[in-house]
C-alpha cells in the first residue's frame, strides 16, 4: 500500500508498475489503484497501456469515486473528518445534564418532542412535520406533504451558486454534481465549490448559507422499484442465443433518468443500468465473476449466457418480459477463453447428475484431473472410448500358465479386461462402475520362471505390452442402455 496524495509522476508511476506487477502473480481477478485524484489524459493513456499487459481487470479510482462513496458513507466520512469521535463523548455529557432537567425521564423527552411537533404541523397548510433524534444525537425534522399534489402547490426549493475551477478535480466534480441532478446518483459539493446557498422550506425552516458541503443522493425512506429482469443474446437472424433471468431494483432517480442495479440468483453477474428519458436510451454494463461454493449445475445459465456475449451477436435488455430499448450490437467478446470453461462446467455437471455424487464447482483442477472429467462424461453417456496403453499386469496361476503361453505364443492377442472403476476429482470419489477394456493387439514382455515342482494355484503375474498397436477401447458396463446427457 503506497501514499499518493498528489499526481502520479515517473516515479511513482514505477512503483505502481511493481506492485502490480507483484500482484499479477497471484492471479487477481481485478486489480484497482485507488488514488486521491482523478487521472490527466496522459495518466489515463500510461494506466490503460499498462493494464493491458494483464488478463485481468485493471481500474483506476480517484477522487470522484471516493468522494461518491463517502456521501454513500457519510458516517465514515463524519468519524474521520468532523472528529465525530469526540462530538460522542459531548453529547453523552449533554445528554446527563438533560436527564438531571426532566423529572420522569424518557416520557419527559417524548412529551416535548410530541408538543414540538403539534405546533410545527399548525404552521403549514401543506406540510406535516415529524421530529426524531437518532444515536448519535442528530436531531432531524421529516417532511411529508399533506396531500396528494402538495409539493405542486408549494415546492420544496433550494437555490444555489456554484463554480467549479476549470481543472481536472474541477471538470470531475461538476460532472458528478451533474450527474447527482440527472440520474440522483451520490455526490459531493466540497465548500470552495459553493459560493451561495439558500433553502426555502415550510415553517421557517429555509436559511441561507455561504459555506459548507452538500451531500447528494438518493432520497433517504423512499421505497424504489424491483423488477423482474432478462439480457437476452440474439444471433444476425434474430434467433435467441442465451437469456438470463435477473433481479433488479432502483438505487436513485434524478430530473433526466435513473439508475438501477441487477443480479442472477448466483451473483455471478451483477451490473448496472442507466435509462436516460430525454435521449430515450439505456446503457448496461455487467460483469461476471466465478462465485464460490457453487454447484457446477447452478453457474451453467451465467456461464452460457457470458460465452455467446460475442460478435456477431446482438444484446436485449427486457423488463418485465417486454424489450426495454432496440437490440445493441456485441463489439467484441464479454470474456476471452470462456467457451473452454463452459464445456470443463457442463461435463463435471453431466458427471455428478449421473452418478448422483454432487461437490461444488473446485477453483483448480489438474490437467489430469480435467482428462478424467472428460472421460468420465463419456463413459457415462455410453460412449466406447479410445484409449492408449503401454503395460498391463495379468493376475493368473502357475497351473493355468502352460494354456496361457500356447495360446500366447501363436502371436498377438487380444486381451479383455472388467474391472470396477473410479475416479478422484478434486478429493471427491466419484465410482463409474464395471468397465470393460479391450486391448487389441498384446504380447507379454516376459515369461515369469515356475518349478516345475509348484503348487498349480501358486499365484503368479504376467506383464503385457502393446505389439505393434498400442490402442485400446474402454465401455461403461453399468446399465443395458447408455445414460444420456
Amino acid at each position: 500500500m503506497k501514499s499518493f496524495t498528489g499526481r502520479v509522476t515517473a516515479p511513482r508511476r514505477r512503483q505502481i508498475e511493481r506492485s502490480l506487477e507483484r500482484a499479477a502473480r497471484h492471479a487477481p481477478l481485478e486489480w484497482r489503484l485507488v488514488v486521491p485524484i482523478d487521472p490527466t489524459p496522459a495518466e489515463e493513456r500510461w494506466f490503460n497501456t499498462l493494464g493491458g499487459k494483464y488478463q485481468f481487470e485493471c481500474s483506476w479510482y480517484g477522487r470522484t469515486w471516493l468522494d461518491n462513496n463517502l456521501a454513500r458513507h457519510a458516517d465514515i466520512y463524519r468519524y474521520y473528518t468532523q472528529g465525530a469521535h469526540g462530538e460522542a463523548i459531548e453529547l453523552l455529557r449533554e445528554l446527563s445534564r438533560e436527564s438531571a432537567a426532566m423529572a420522569r425521564g424518557v416520557p419527559d423527552a417524548v412529551d416535548r418532542m410530541k408538543a414540538l411537533s403539534n405546533r410545527l404541523n399548525h404552521l403549514d397548510p401543506h406540510y406535516s412535520f415529524g421530529i426524531s433524534i437518532d444515536k448519535e444525537g442528530t436531531a432531524a425534522v421529516t417532511v411529508w406533504p399533506k396531500y396528494v399534489g402538495a409539493e405542486r402547490d408549494q415546492p420544496l426549493k433550494i437555490d444555489g451558486l456554484f463554480q467549479f475551477p476549470n481543472n481536472i478535480e474541477g471538470r470531475a466534480s461538476a460532472k458528478a454534481f451533474q450527474e447527482a441532478l440527472d440520474y440522483g446518483a451520490p455526490a459531493v459539493v466540497h465548500a470552495e465549490n459553493i459560493k451561495h446557498l439558500a433553502f426555502s422550506l415550510p415553517a421557517g425552516l429555509g436559511d441561507t448559507f455561504n459555506s459548507g458541503e452538500i451531500h447528494l443522493g438518493p432520497p433517504v425512506g423512499l421505497d424504489l422499484p424491483e423488477y423482474r429482469l432478462q439480457l437476452r443474446v440474439i444471433d444476425e437472424n434474430g434467433r435467441t442465443k442465451a437469456q438470463l433471468p435477473l433481479h433488479g431494483k432502483t438505487t436513485n432517480i434524478g430530473k433526466r433518468g435513473a439508475d438501477a442495479t441487477f443480479t442472477d440468483v448466483t451473483g455471478s453477474v451483477q451490473g448496472r443500468i442507466r435509462a436516460d428519458a430525454k435521449d430515450l436510451t439505456l446503457k448496461t454494463k455487467f460483469r461476471f465473476e466465478l462465485p464460490e461454493d457453487t454447484l457446477p449445475g447452478t453457474i451453467l445459465p451465467a456461464l452460457h449466457f457470458i460465452e455467446q456475449c460475442k460478435p456477431p451477436n446482438s444484446m436485449v435488455l427486457l423488463i418485465e418480459d417486454r424489450e426495454a430499448a432496440p437490440p445493441i450490437k456485441i463489439e467484441s467478446p464479454a470474456y476471452k477463453d470462456v467457451g473452454q470453461l463452459l464445456t470443463l462446467v457442463r461435463a463435471l455437471d453431466e458427471v455428478q447428475r449421473a452418478t448422483g455424487v454432487f461437490f461444488p464447482l473446485p477453483v483448480e483442477l489438474t490437467d489430469d484431473e480435467v482428462l478424467d472429467i472428460q472421460l468420465a462424461q463419456k463413459l457415462l453417456t455410453g460412449e466406447v472410448v479410445s484409449d492408449t496403453w503401454s503395460s498391463m499386469t495379468l493376475n493368473s496361476t502357475a497351473g493355468a500358465l502352460p494354456s496361457l503361453k500356447a495360446s500366447v505364443n501363436r502371436g498377438p492377442n487380444q486381451i479383455m479386461v472388467e474391472a470396477e472403476l473410479s475416479l478422484n476429482i478434486a478429493g471427491q470419489t466419484i465410482p463409474l462402475g464395471q468397465t470393460r477394456r479391450v486391448l487389441p493387439n498384446a504380447i507379454v514382455a516376459e515369461w515369469p520362471e515356475i518349478d516345475e515342482a509348484a503348487d498349480p494355484d501358486t499365484p503368479v503375474e504376467i506383464e503385457f505390452r502393446p505389439g505393434i498397436d498400442n490402442s485400446a477401447t474402454i465401455v461403461l458396463l453399468n446399465d443395458d442402455k447408455p445414460r444420456k446427457r
